[in-house]
Formats: C-alpha cells, structure tokens, sequence
C-alpha cells in the first residue's frame, strides 16, 4: 500500500522537461495515450459503446498530470489513480491510505481498522482510527450498511431483479459491499484528520456517488432565468403522479370524471350511397368546352354530396374559383377551405339555394338562426354546420388530432400522455430535446419549463402552431 507514493523517486529528465511548458506537457500526454496504457475513459467512445484509441482526450490528461504533480505523484502512478468524476478529479481510496501512510504526518503505530457485523447480516460496520504525528490529535471515522441505506446508496436484491436491475449489478455497491463501506470510513477519516495531505480532494469512491445537478438554465435575455429540471427528476415527478392516479383509482371512493362536457371532435358521419336512378341531371346555362386539361365544373353534371366527398380539396376549389358567384360565397363563408365547406357551396348552387344559404354570414342580426337544421332545408341530412370551430386535424401539417382540455384550463395525465406520445411519434420526432430548441426559437413559448408542461398546459392553437414549426 505504500508503494504507491515515494517522495524519493527521480523521473527521467525528458518527464521532468514535459512540465515547463503546455506544449511539451501535451506532447507527453500524447505520448502516453499512444501506448494504450492508460486507463480507458481518457479515450472518446465509439457510437457501439467501445473505446475508441484513436481519440485519446490530451486535456485531461494534462490535467490529472498537473494535478499528480501538486499531490508528488509520479506521472503514472497520478494516471492510474486520479478519476475524473462528475466534474471533479477524485483519487481512489487505496492512493488516499498510501498518501497518508507516506506524508509523515500518522503517528506510527495509531492507523487501527474495526469491522463489526457482516454484509450477509446487513449490519456491517467499519471503524478507523488514526492518530498525527506532529500535533497528537486523535480522530475515529466510521461507516455502516444502515449509513449506506439512509444515504441510498444501498443496493437491494428488489432493485436487482426489477426491471432495471442490469443498472444495479453494475453498481459497485452490489459487486463490493464490504469494501465500498470501508472506503466511506477511510474518506471521511482522510479529509478530516489529513486534509493538509487530500489538498481537499474526494475519494473517487464517495465522488462517484455524489448527485450531480444537471438543471439546464437558460438565460432569457431580459435578466430572467429559467431553470429546466433534468431528465430523471422529470421522470421521477411522472412516475409519482402516475402512482397517485393509480393509488385514487383503487380507492373505493372513486368515481369517474364526468365527462359529457368534455368537447371531442364528432364522429364522421355516414353518408349512404344514393342509387344512380335517383340522380337528378345538372345542366348549366353555360357549359364550358373541354380544352386539353379541363377544369371539371358544377355544369359538367350535378354531383351528390357524397361524390364529392370522395374528391380532392383542390378539384373542388377549381370548380369554385370557375364561377363567379360560387367565388363570391367562398369569401363571404368564413373559416379554412375545407373539403366539406368547398362541397356544401356547390351543393347549394346545384339546388338553386346558394343566396339562401350564404345569407346567414351577410346578415350578422341572424345569428342566432340554427344553422343545424339547414341541410334539411335543401332536402339532404349529410350537410354539417358550417359555423364550427376548425378541427385541430385542419390545424397543423401532419393532420394530428390534438385532445383538448378536460380539466379546467389543462389536460389531465391521460390526454397529457396521449398528447406526449404523439409529438415522439411524428417525422422528425418531436422529442424534449427538439421542444426545448424550438422553443428557443419561439419566445412565446418560453413560460413552459418543459415539453410535460407543455402538453398539459399548451392549447390547440399553440400546439398546432408548434408542430408547423417542427
């Protein structure tokens, strides 16, 4: 153990050399990583996870060189036991107890290790005491398996046969219990009786399971921050409110939402085919020659609502736009050029019922005509109002029906997730990533902290918009 650290070693001039200057320290990391003996998280990851020797990282190399060279570490010796974790250079526990060993600074003879319990038990704990040389002080330092669960850092066997249990095995807390719990002992006993020796450093086996903050902040420009919270808190806030939904559901108290307020989008509707005796003959008083690619028209011959549901938008709109007073109506009837809008002015005009029908929108005092019963005025019952809001399949490029609030001014957790899944499945994928760089772009979107806030809050009109940018 105490091999690690000798304050007598003398390193080859060139090593000596690499220190003066930035370039000669970057020429001898490189060299170092050219032999591929060096750990392997100096070096970049290929996409399949593997590592990739061709891409040594040079500055961190040179930074743990430095830092070796502050603690007198040889240069390999740093290399092997200085970690870089979660932003930190950390030294593993063996590095620390030689460091210690090797400083001058322990009492000869005071360093005495106390185990009581077992792993097997799960009352394990480890005591370590040390004494200094130079002012006698005395301090002892202890860790338990109840220290390890209170902190989380417990692995239990629930956890290793879940679903995510391949993250568990990994852990070292699952492969080496018992030495991890004396590692804790040791770093707390290295730092508070030896700090003069650490420089302040964690052991790499308590900086490794250290929370690390990975908060996205995002300078708005106008001296107001926003703070996102990272992935895994998102996650974790889900699942929570998904237990809580699923906890209420049990309860026998339950009752379901009401939901005949609920505004849906209707169902289509039926229409039946009409037998081809039953077709009454259009003609037009101005039949239009047929030129090379003709624009079909409402003289052509009379067509049924259900024949022209089967035509494309833009047919129908031609046929407008080749007429006059249909054009006329097109303006007046508000709302987008639907495919049943464009079909209603036509069925209209075949009937001879056109001005009858526009009416409504010239006239503002009627409004409070029923526009529901109109079709049966022109003897059919396949004509829907036309004063509805447009649905939001007509709102946005990818024709996605967006659920509207049902629970006050937002979604609850069902439509919220129908919603979520929905933006992950369309071309290009709307994922939290793609949202947050949208909405980068979109500064009307900057309230929302994130894309669950989004889809809970967001109305139809702003997620439709939102897609249109995707």
């Amino acid at each position: 153990m105490s091999d690690l650290v000798k304050a007598e070693t003398r390193l080859p001039k060139f090593v000596e050399d690499a220190y003066e200057s930035v370039e000669k320290m970057e020429n001898f990391a490189n060299i170092l990583l050219k032999s591929k003996l060096v750990p392997n998280h100096f070096y970049e990851k290929l996409p399949d996870g593997k590592t990739d020797f061709e891409k040594g990282k040079t500055a961190s190399v040179v930074a743990v060189l430095i830092q070796g060279y502050q603690l007198q570490l040889p240069p390999l010796t740093a290399l092997q036991h200085i970690i870089p974790v979660n932003g930190l250079l950390s030294i593993k526990g063996d590095l620390a107890k030689s460091m210690i060993f090797n400083s001058g600074k322990l009492k000869s003879g005071s360093w005495v290790e106390k185990e009581e319990g077992s792993i097997d038990e799960e009352n394990l704990i480890v005591t370590i005491t040390a004494a200094r040389s130079d002012n006698g002080q005395i301090l002892t330092r202890s860790f338990s398996v109840a220290n390890a669960k209170r902190a989380g850092l417990w692995v239990t066997t629930a956890q290793v046969n879940g679903s995510d249990g391949w993250k568990y095995k990994s852990s070292a807390w699952y492969k080496y219990p018992a030495r991890m719990i004396n590692y804790r002992a040791l770093g707390f006993l290295a730092r508070d009786l030896f700090p003069d020796v650490m420089a302040g450093i964690y052991t790499t086996e308590e900086a490794a399971d250290m929370p690390v903050d990975q908060s996205v902040i995002i300078d708005q420009g106008n001296g107001v921050t926003l703070q996102i919270p990272d992935q895994g808190f998102a996650e974790s806030r889900s699942k929570k409110i998904t237990e809580r939904a699923a906890e209420k559901i049990k309860a026998p108290n339950f009752a379901p939402i009401d939901v005949t307020n609920v505004s849906t989008p209707p169902p289509p509707t039926f229409i039946p085919p009409i037998p081809e005796s039953e077709v009454p003959v259009y003609e037009g008083p101005h039949p239009i020659e047929p030129e090379e690619e003709s624009i079909p028209t409402i003289d052509d011959n009379r067509m049924t609502i259900a024949q022209m549901s089967e035509m494309e938008t833009e047919e129908l709109l031609k046929i407008i736009q080749s007429d006059t007073e249909l054009t006329e109506a097109l303006l007046v009837i508000p709302g987008k050029n639907t495919n049943k809008k464009l079909r209603e002015i036509i069925f209209a005009h075949q009937e001879g019922k056109l001005e009858e029908y526009i009416s409504p929108f010239l006239n503002k005092e009627e409004k409070g005509h029923d526009d529901g019963d109109r079709g049966h005025e022109f003897g059919v019952t396949d004509i829907e109002p036309i004063l509805e809001k447009p649905k939001s399949t007509d709102l946005n490029k990818y024709n996605m029906d967006i659920p509207p609030f049902n629970k006050g001014n937002e979604r609850d957790f069902a439509s919220k997730r129908v919603l979520y899944q929905g933006m992950n499945g369309l071309n290009p994928p709307l994922s939290t990533e793609r949202f947050l760089a949208l909405r980068e772009e979109m500064p009307k979107f900057a309230h929302y902290a994130n894309k669950e806030d989004f889809c809970q809050y967001a109305t139809i009109e702003e997620v439709c918009e939102l897609l249109n940018r995707n």
